[in-house]
């Protein structure tokens, strides 16, 4: 996988939102990271993760939007 700059860069978001989604990617088991190797995607995941792009991208559009809109999301 990408480093932290490269997904930072790649997806217009702060190094430290990149390094808590790859953190949590790590404890539920999808990635594995191997010191002086870099991420991997993990070969069987620990949770059941179907959807789970969906819902962090629903969740992460929301919470941008909430932080750009002048106006209370309904």
């Amino acid at each position: 996988m990408p480093g932290i700059v490269d997904l930072s860069a790649e997806f217009n978001i702060a190094a430290s939102t990149a390094q808590k989604a790859l953190a949590h990617l790590r404890t539920t088991g999808v990635v594995r990271t191997e010191l002086g190797l870099g991420t991997f995607v993990a070969d069987k995941w620990k949770t059941d993760t179907r959807g789970a792009p969906e819902r962090y991208l629903r969740g992460s559009a929301a919470v941008k939007a909430r932080r750009t809109s002048a106006q209370p999301l309904r």
